[in-house]
């Protein structure tokens, strides 16, 4: 498809024209001033004539459109008569995916950000005519995604996303529940990360010179400023969170992590591995040793004691001590 932007509208012009039915087979010099109108500028009729041969092409560099010349009329039509180049040419199998995407996302009709999905949505089909029904009761009775149980902080997605776009600095009050205080910051959104079904913003904070982690659920209060802030060039998104195990990370290398995993569990994690970094030093029926490049984090200390016995430690020792006090801990209170 043309990538220029002028070219993409001089091609709906000679769509709308050719389709037009109170003109029937436009010529050159039509098509031309009727793009010359739109554009306001003057398009030729060689101009034109390229556009044609390049519609007529096939995807994904033209259009395949059908476009005749009739010598009698001197002028252009499609050789079928409701053809359009809007029309989408999908397969049935990609229809359905596009189905199912739009039930995924309707989940979430209640978060304010997704407020006017369902019209859009609605809309979309009433010009493509793919057959959507959002309230559609196969998708809660045969086909069932994972649900978040409460959307608190989704209220703030709007915000956050508009001051990512703007970027401008964000105030908010900020409930931390291992410290069990609330604090105030200004800070500027870099990045907003889903993950289990509950979303996070990444955001600098001048007055602490990094980059924190925020859940939206902790929010208690946001506004955004509207004093604009320079992005910092040094942030990476890609790489921000590439040694956590989660979605909170710390500063500094990485460490090197080994766990020896026993059965059922063993299987589970290589299934499903816990980082990217994993991999397998040795393995056997029952049990196998794994090792990980990653900073130690609460997330990776639950990670671990989710397998309760079927986990232990082998590197590095501070982890190893870190683990047994929160058992021990735990074993106090039974």
């Amino acid at each position: 498809m043309p990538k220029n932007k002028s070219a993409v509208i001089r091609h709906r012009v000679i769509n709308n024209c050719l389709r037009d039915r109170r003109k029937k087979y436009p010529t050159l010099q039509y098509l031309a001033d009727a793009c010359s109108r739109v554009l306001e500028t003057e398009v030729s009729t060689s101009t034109i004539e390229k556009d044609i041969r390049l519609m007529k092409q096939e995807r994904p560099v033209g259009y395949e459109a059908p476009i005749v010349f009739n010598r009698t009329e001197n002028g252009y039509a499609y050789s079928i008569p409701d053809y359009s180049i809007d029309e989408v040419g999908l397969e049935p199998e990609e229809w359905e995916a596009i189905r199912y995407a739009a039930l995924l996302l309707f989940q979430y009709k209640e978060v304010p950000v997704f407020a006017n999905f369902k019209a859009a949505v609605e809309r979309i089909d009433a010009n493509l005519q793919i057959g959507l029904d959002l309230e559609d009761p196969f998708l809660s009775k045969k086909i069932q995604f994972e649900q978040p149980v409460s959307l608190s902080g989704y209220e703030w997605i709007g915000d956050i996303s508009t001051a990512l776009k703007q970027s401008v600095l964000i105030e908010f009050m900020y409930e931390n529940i291992y410290k069990e205080e609330v604090k105030t910051y200004s800070a500027l959104p870099v990045l907003m990360r889903e993950y289990k079904n509950r979303w996070y913003v990444v955001a600098w904070v001048e007055s602490r010179e990094t980059y924190l982690t925020f859940a939206l659920d902790r929010i208690r209060e946001l506004t955004i400023t509207g004093q604009r802030q320079r992005l910092r060039g040094n942030f990476d998104a890609e790489n921000f969170s590439r040694h956590a195990v989660g979605i909170f990370d710390n500063d500094g290398e990485p460490d090197t992590v080994q766990l020896q995993v026993r059965a059922p569990f063993h299987k589970l994690v290589t299934l499903d591995p816990l980082h990217h970094s994993q991999q397998v030093l040795d393995s056997t029926d029952k049990s196998c040793t794994i090792q990980l490049s990653v900073h130690i984090t609460h997330e990776l200390h639950q990670r671990i004691l989710a397998m309760g016995p079927h986990c232990t430690v082998l590197a590095p020792e501070s982890l190893k001590k870190e683990i047994r006090q929160q058992l021990e801990e735990a074993l106090q209170k039974y």
